[in-house]
Formats: structure tokens, C-alpha cells, sequence
């Protein structure tokens, strides 16, 4: 896996062998200071945030699809990482990541799809596409500034990523 997975290092944090897999497309304050991917409040608050919801400590992955210095990751590697990392969830932070997975996933580029993703994927609405499920969160990282805006994202990360395999 790590092997696999080295190409991307700029690009990744987290554990690869996570059950979730969580992506952004742009660097946050955190990044654009030099700092991993993740490495602010989001990746903090996604490390708190995801054991309530039943998917243990530290169980979760991260994708920066367009880090400082680095090229933005194309659809076909992106499609590549879904695969390689195989997650139970892949939850998308922003309205550009969705755009990005979904493409990633269906092929389906902006011209090509029906123009109303937010009917096929709303956010906070865990979706099936091809065998993975698919959660959509409305701009995690900004939200994190703001109690209402909070309070928002997280109503959608409990009402789509709620682990269903933990015990009760």
C-alpha cells in the first residue's frame, strides 16, 4: 500500500488503510503556510469529529487535490487513489471536491453531466455510485469560523456519516 501510494505523498495524510476517505480541493490557511495536507482545523476537527459517529479514532484518510507547489490531481489519478485506498466513505469538503469525485467516478466531465449535481448529490445526503458511498459536505474548512455555518456542517456529517457497522 505505501508503495502504491507514494507517488501522492504531497497530497495525503491520514492512514491508508482508512474506512473513510475525506477530500478537499484547495489548500486551507494551514497548508498555504507550508503545513501537511490537513495539518489545520479541518484535519483536527475531522479527528474529533469522526469517532463520535462511530468510525474509531484516527480511522480516516485525507486528499488535497491541489496542494502548494504541486500539480492539481488529474480525474483518472484521483479515480486511481479511490481505488487504491478501497474506503467504506469517501466524504467531500467542498463544492469543488464533490465536482471533482464525482467526474473522477463517473467520467462525467461539467459539459457532460446533467447540470443539477446538487439533485443527484445533495450535501449532507450519503449517496451509492458505483459501489461507494458518497457523502457531500458544504465548505467543512470555512464553516469551522462560524458557529452557525458549525452547526450546519456538522447537521450534514451526522445525518450522512454515521458509521453503520458500529455497535450500539
Amino acid at each position: 500500500m505505501q508503495r502504491q501510494l507514494a507517488p501522492w505523498q504531497a497530497y495525503r495524510a491520514g492512514h491508508d488503510l482508512a474506512d473513510v476517505l475525506v477530500v478537499k480541493a484547495q489548500a486551507g490557511p494551514a497548508e498555504s503556510a507550508g503545513g501537511p495536507p490537513f495539518s489545520g482545523a479541518d484535519g483536527a476537527a475531522l479527528t474529533a469529529a469522526l469517532p463520535t459517529l462511530g468510525w474509531g479514532d484516527h480511522n480516516w484518510c485525507g486528499l488535497l487535490l491541489a496542494p502548494p507547489g504541486q500539480a492539481v490531481l488529474a480525474p483518472q489519478e484521483l479515480r486511481l487513489l479511490l481505488e487504491i485506498c478501497d474506503p467504506l466513505l469517501i466524504i467531500t469538503l467542498d463544492a469543488e471536491a464533490r465536482e471533482c469525485v464525482w467526474q473522477a467516478l463517473t467520467g462525467d466531465s461539467a459539459g457532460d453531466r446533467s447540470p443539477d449535481l446538487e439533485a443527484d448529490w445533495p450535501y449532507g445526503t450519503e449517496i451509492s455510485l458505483l459501489g461507494r458511498q458518497l457523502l457531500a459536505l458544504d465548505d467543512f474548512e470555512t464553516a469551522l469560523a462560524s458557529a452557525p455555518a458549525k452547526q450546519r456542517v456538522w447537521l450534514q456529517l451526522k445525518k450522512g456519516a454515521v458509521n453503520p457497522l458500529r455497535s450500539q
